[in-house]
C-alpha cells in the first residue's frame, strides 16, 4: 500500500503539472505565441512532455482502483485510442491522459489551479493588449469585434465565463453582491468589446441565478432538489435537444430566423449531415474556419467554410459515435458525483456548461473547460455553512463520491 503522504505528494506534483500544462494552452490561444521564437516554442512543446510524463507517473502511482473504475477506465481507453487512429489525431489522447491523471485527486483543487492560471493569464493578456504588446485587431468594424490579444474574438469572454463560474463554486454562499456586480461588470465590458452575445447572456443568467440563490434565497436550490441524481440525465438531454432541433431544421421560414439568430449554426451543421458520414470511432476532416491571418468573412485556406461549433456534432464527426458517448458519459458521471456531494451549485455549473456546448466546440477543449478534469476527480461534500439548507433530501444520507 502507496502511503498517505507519498500520495499527496503525487497529487500536488499533478496539480504542479496541470498548472503548467493549462498555461501553455493557454499561450497558445493569444498572439504571444506569435511573438516568440521557434527555440522558444520548442521548449514550451517540450514542457507539454514534461507535464505528460508527470500525468503518466500519477495514473501509475494509484494504490487501488476498483474493479468497476478500471473496467470502465480500461474500455474508455480503447475507446479513445480507436478515436485517435481513427481520426488521425493526438489531442484527444493528451486530453484523455490529463482527464485520467486527475483520477483520486481533489476535483475543488483542480478547480482552484485553472481559476489560478486562467484569471491570472486572462489580465495579463488584458494588460499586455493595453501596453501595444499583443495587437488588438478590430475584425468587424460594424460591430465593434476586438480579439483583444487572443486568436479570436470570442476567446476573453470565453474565458471569463469560466473564471466567473469557478470563482463563484469555490466561494459558494460567502460569495457577496459587490463580488457578482464586479463579476457582470466586468462581462457587461467584454461584451462591448467583442460583442459575443451567447457568453454575455450565459454569463450573467449564471451570475443571477448565483445571486438569487445564495444571496436571496440562502442556498436551497429548490428545483435542483427536486431533480436529485435524476440530474444524471442533463448531459444526454442537451445532446437529444440538439438533434431534434437539427433534424426539424428546414431553411425556410422560422427556421432561417432561428438560424441566423445562431450565426447560421443551423444551416453549417446541416450542410455537414449531408457532406460527411457518421462513423463508429471518427474520421479525419478538414475543417476550414475564420482566421485572424485572413479576412474576417474568408476561412483561412480560401476554401469553403465549413466549421461546426455545436460540441455534440463536432465530437460526431471527429471521434465518432464511441467518441460522442465517452463525452457525454463523462459529463453524466460529473453532474452525478455533484449531486452526490450536495453541491447543486456545481450542478448548476455543469448545465450551464452544456448548454453553452450547444453552440460553441470546447466541452472537451482543457484550454478553456476545466469540467472533464473536474468530472473525472475525487469530490468530497460540499462544505455546510450556518446557512446551508439541505441539497437532494431523499439522497441526503448518501455521502459524496
Amino acid at each position: 500500500m502507496i502511503r498517505e503522504p507519498y500520495k499527496w505528494r503525487m497529487e500536488l506534483a499533478y496539480l504542479a503539472a496541470l498548472c503548467l500544462y493549462l498555461f501553455l494552452l493557454f499561450v497558445n490561444q493569444t498572439e504571444l505565441l506569435i511573438l516568440l521564437s521557434d527555440r522558444e516554442q520548442a521548449l514550451i512543446q517540450k514542457a507539454r512532455y514534461l507535464c505528460y510524463l508527470v500525468f503518466v507517473i500519477k495514473l501509475i502511482s494509484v494504490p487501488v482502483y476498483s474493479r468497476r473504475d478500471l473496467l470502465f477506465g480500461a474500455a474508455a481507453a480503447v475507446c479513445v485510442l480507436l478515436c485517435v487512429w481513427c481520426s488521425h489525431t493526438r489531442k484527444l489522447a493528451f486530453t484523455a491522459l490529463a482527464v485520467f491523471a486527475a483520477y483520486d485527486c481533489d476535483g475543488r483543487r483542480i478547480l482552484r489551479c485553472a481559476f489560478a492560471v486562467f484569471a491570472a493569464g486572462l489580465a495579463a493578456t488584458l494588460l499586455l493588449c493595453a501596453a501595444g504588446v499583443l495587437q488588438n485587431v478590430v475584425l468587424d468594424a460594424s460591430r465593434n469585434r476586438q480579439n483583444l490579444g487572443f486568436n479570436w474574438v470570442t476567446l476573453a469572454p470565453i474565458y471569463f465565463l469560466f473564471i466567473s463560474i469557478a470563482w463563484v463554486n469555490l466561494r459558494g454562499a460567502r460569495v457577496s453582491w459587490a463580488e457578482i456586480l464586479l463579476m457582470e461588470l466586468c462581462c457587461v465590458l467584454l461584451y462591448r468589446a467583442t460583442n459575443t452575445r451567447l457568453t454575455f447572456l450565459l454569463n450573467s443568467v449564471f451570475l443571477a441565478v448565483a445571486a438569487v440563490e445564495l444571496r436571496l434565497l440562502h442556498d436551497r436550490w429548490q428545483l435542483l432538489r427536486a431533480l436529485g441524481r435524476q440530474s444524471v440525465i442533463l448531459p444526454l438531454l442537451a445532446v437529444l435537444l440538439v438533434f431534434a432541433v437539427q433534424m426539424a431544421y428546414q431553411p425556410s421560414g422560422f427556421w432561417l430566423k432561428l438560424d441566423d439568430l445562431l450565426s447560421e449554426r443551423l444551416s453549417l451543421a446541416a450542410q455537414s449531415f449531408q457532406s460527411l458520414p457518421v462513423k463508429l470511432f471518427g474520421q479525419q476532416i478538414q475543417w476550414n474556419g475564420y482566421s485572424l491571418d485572413a479576412d474576417y468573412l474568408k476561412p483561412k485556406t480560401g476554401a469553403v467554410y465549413n466549421n461546426v461549433d455545436c460540441s455534440y456534432f463536432r465530437i460526431l464527426f471527429d471521434y465518432g459515435i464511441a467518441g460522442l458517448v465517452l463525452a457525454v458519459s463523462l459529463y453524466s458521471w460529473g453532474v452525478y458525483k455533484a449531486a452526490a456531494a450536495k453541491d447543486p451549485l456545481l450542478v448548476w455549473s455543469y448545465l450551464l456548461v452544456l448548454v453553452f456546448c450547444i453552440s460553441e466546440q470546447w466541452i472537451l477543449e482543457l484550454s478553456f473547460n476545466y469540467f472533464p478534469l473536474v468530472a473525472a476527480a475525487r469530490l468530497s461534500p460540499r462544505p455546510a455553512l450556518p446557512d446551508r439548507r439541505i441539497f437532494f433530501h431523499a439522497h441526503a444520507e448518501g455521502g459524496g463520491v
